[in-house]
């Protein structure tokens, strides 16, 4: 029941128990492309390797650059910066988005909830299961923000498109908008959803704000 609410390109981020608010800091020492929180451990990755926060090796990425990681069920996820989601396991790289998908372009970040969701620089979403896409629609389109992330939870039927701005909620199954909180002028370092529809956000103020 815990997220790294910040995923800083500097290495230093903010580790929120989603369940208690409690709040503990970490710095890897180094610039790093992802932080991955996976199985209640850090793990960073530096364009190459996959380390744990005491810096030990635990995989090797192959030279290709990923935009962004998740572990999901002991695997490794891989998000190219093409659109092709990638599967590690066992030190072995497969394409894991079928041949025939539709692949988004300028992919900036990626969500798994049992399927997988990615997001472009517009805001644009798609979703894919076995590496299919699914049918997903929502004509919203983001303007004069930059896209950051994306995220939801298993089993919950809400997600949400964080910008530099805003938190947009979304339904999954519809693709509705169904509320977007304003951090404008504040901004927004980084979001996540945790449990009971409740969202935490880091502000540019370095302060932590729960919303629902």
């Amino acid at each position: 029941n815990e997220a790294v609410l910040a995923e800083s390109k500097t290495g230093k981020l903010i580790l929120v128990n989603l369940e208690l608010g409690n709040v503990t800091k970490f710095d890897v020492g180094q610039e790093v492309i992802d932080i991955i929180y996976a199985n209640k451990k850090i793990y960073y990755y530096d364009g190459q390797n996959i380390f744990d926060v005491a810096k030990n090796k635990v995989t090797e990425a192959g030279t290709t650059v990923y935009s962004k990681i998740i572990n999901w069920n002991n695997s490794w996820y891989l998000l190219g910066q093409d659109g092709k989601i990638s599967k590690l396991v066992d030190s072995k790289i497969s394409v894991w988005t079928n041949e025939t998908a539709k692949l988004i372009d300028k992919p900036v970040s990626m969500a798994i909830d049992g399927t997988v969701w990615v997001v472009d620089v517009n805001g644009k979403v798609m979703n894919y299961e076995k590496g299919v896409e699914k049918k997903w629609n929502s004509s919203l389109k983001i303007t004069g923000e930059k896209i950051i992330g994306i995220s939801t939870v298993y089993e919950n039927k809400k997600i949400i498109i964080v910008s530099d701005k805003k938190v947009l909620v979304f339904e999954k199954s519809s693709g509705k908008l169904l509320a977007t909180h304003n951090f404008e002028k504040i901004g927004i370092v980084g979001a996540k959803m945790g449990f009971n529809d409740q969202i935490f956000v880091l502000g540019l103020d370095q302060k932590i704000y729960k919303v629902k």
